[in-house]
């Protein structure tokens, strides 16, 4: 009787071990996936907040542009959280979808006379968008879309376009001085000719950086005129016209 118990009794704790490490072990599954799923959700809703907090500092942002106001009501950290991750390298890939939606397309907009100075948006698109007589000094536009942006008198003085695509965009009167192109970058040589660049108290040229640019920018960076003034805007011709170049008063492509 007592080996029966015995034996009983040793299958039991067998039984319960082995089933209860079974347990232990689905239920920490269980445990890690609701985690994720839950972490999953909770990410997303920060980003849906993130974004709204953000397009409600751009749409205050345009007012503004329409009223004629100028300055800065946040527009540069709202635009960075709306493209922080255009630039990353998974962006054209199927991950997109999971982690890419902190890439939204600024397309059309209309931010005139704002304040964007070292703003950081590589590879984000701003194209169609009017940014006349804005300030774009010092910021990274890398790899950016700004096809057709109207940048008539804005200053995109020492900004990073290296690998921006700049066609058909109107740089008529823009402050170009020590703003980085490369080989990547894409701009029609007879627009730059209608942007322009300071000279320093010494009277030297500030030139673009073209060091790293394709030849057909190289020929022409020592040729891109002197800017008339500082007030550019009270310069501008018929809003809708992209005004001549200086060196080919001839040539008119708006």
């Amino acid at each position: 009787m007592s080996r029966l118990l015995s034996a009983v009794s040793s299958r039991l704790r067998t039984y319960l071990k082995t089933n209860l490490k079974r347990t232990i072990r689905q239920t920490s599954i269980a445990a890690v996936f609701v985690a994720v799923v839950g972490y999953y959700f909770t990410y997303q809703d920060r980003i849906d907040s993130r974004q709204q907090n953000a397009w409600n500092v751009v749409r205050t942002a345009l007012e503004w542009s329409e009223k004629n106001k100028w300055g800065n009501v946040g527009q540069i950290a709202a635009v960075e959280t709306l493209t922080h991750d255009c630039d990353a390298w998974w962006i054209d890939t199927p991950l997109k979808h999971l982690f890419g939606r902190d890439c939204v397309p600024l397309k059309s907009l209309s931010l005139r006379a704002l304040d964007f100075g070292g703003l950081i948006a590589p590879g984000a698109n701003f194209s169609y968008s009017d940014f006349k007589c804005a300030n774009f000094t010092n910021a990274h536009l890398m790899r950016s879309d700004l096809r057709h942006v109207d940048f008539k008198a804005s200053t995109l003085a020492y900004a990073d376009l290296s690998g921006a695509k700049l066609a058909e965009s109107c740089l008529y009167l823009a402050d170009v001085s020590g703003a980085k192109l490369d080989k990547s970058t894409t701009v029609d040589p007879a627009n730059l000719l209608k942007a322009c660049i300071r000279v320093n108290d010494r009277g030297a040229r500030l030139n673009i950086d073209a060091k790293s640019a394709g030849e057909a920018i190289t020929k022409i960076a020592d040729q891109i005129p002197v800017c008339p003034s500082n007030d550019r805007c009270n310069l501008l011709p018929d809003p809708w016209s992209c005004g001549k170049s200086e060196i080919h008063p001839d040539r008119n492509d708006y």
